[in-house]
């Protein structure tokens, strides 16, 4: 009788240290992979404030984000006016990209070329090589003259 309950004893905490072993090894993996998968999402955010909204400007200063004219042309103005509000308030344009609670300590850089010539270049710091980044590419045409333009977001 001893035997059978030394055994079965034996047995219970060799499975629920098993299972709980298990469930520690596989729940980084779920982790990062939401980590990732946030950073993503907020990257194809971005990208859809910017580029599907037309913004609200008083002037040069954007009180909402958006620089479409209508989609999928942008207003080459509206990306001259972000560029020079990045350099002169980027923790604003963090703000205004809804960088708070769980993304208060991330940051994001906004680039939009046309052809070989940079038309924004919106970022705070350089991306740290070991970062998990979040990368988006998307294309619009510009209200000059139908050229294509190439915008990248990266959020880390």
């Amino acid at each position: 009788m001893i035997f059978e309950f030394l055994l079965a004893t034996i047995l219970f905490f060799s499975i629920i240290f098993y299972s709980i072993n298990y469930l520690s090894a596989t729940a980084s993996g779920f982790s990062f992979a939401f980590y990732s998968n946030s950073l993503y999402s907020k990257a194809i955010q971005i990208s859809e404030l910017l580029l599907k909204n037309t913004g609200t400007w008083d002037g040069d200063v954007p009180i909402v984000l958006g620089l479409a004219s209508k989609w999928p042309v942008l207003s080459e103005a509206k990306i001259e006016h972000l560029n020079n509000y990045c350099e002169s308030d980027f923790d604003d344009v963090l703000s205004k990209l809804d960088f708070t609670g769980d993304f208060s300590k991330r940051t994001v850089k906004i680039n939009i070329m046309k052809g070989s010539e940079t038309l924004l270049n919106c970022e705070d710091a350089a991306m740290p090589g070991s970062a998990t980044v979040a990368h988006v590419k998307r294309f619009a045409l510009s209200d000059q003259g139908s050229a294509v333009l190439v915008i990248n977001i990266w959020v880390w």
